[in-house]
């Protein structure tokens, strides 16, 4: 009576060990736990494209906003923790929900929005630079136009 509704599983003497994700394991142990992700329901599912996508959208806008909106180094210390909050986050829905959200295309959507903004604000920034100096060139030919009319 007391195997009523039980799995068991008995292995050989012949302790043989395979290397696992989990460290070495007996061939029991594998299916083992192997039956327990079966009998728990426990399968790793991949979450659906339209979510993944809508992430990657939300994450591109805020890195966007981030990067265009605070001085480069904050920007750049928000950046590196947007990347760790991504990353952690996706960890947890693994570990709590067991869905897989790939952690790869957000840290690469973050620095690619990284170089090409930085690209963008150096250009932004060497503009304004160019008009400073025509500017400056100006009121010293000002300057001195109003110098030789006073003499």
């Amino acid at each position: 009576m007391a195997f009523n509704n039980k799995w068991v599983l008995i292995s050989g003497m012949t302790q043989n060990s395979f290397l696992t994700p989990l460290g070495p394991m007996t061939r029991a142990e594998i299916i083992a736990q192997a039956l327990d992700t079966h009998i728990h329901n426990r399968w790793i599912k991949r979450s659906s494209y339209w979510l993944y996508a809508g992430l990657l959208v939300i994450i591109m806008f805020i890195s966007i906003v981030i990067i265009t909106q605070y001085p480069q180094r904050l920007a750049f210390f928000l950046l590196v923790w947007l990347t760790g909050l991504t990353t952690s986050l996706s960890l947890w829905v693994f570990d709590s929900f067991n869905y897989w959200t790939p952690i790869f295309s957000p840290l690469v959507q973050i620095i690619t929005t990284w170089i090409i903004f930085m690209g963008y604000i150096s250009n932004r920034l060497e503009k304004q630079h160019f008009e400073l100096q025509q500017e400056k060139e100006y009121l010293k030919e000002l300057e001195q136009l109003k110098n030789n009319f006073v003499s």
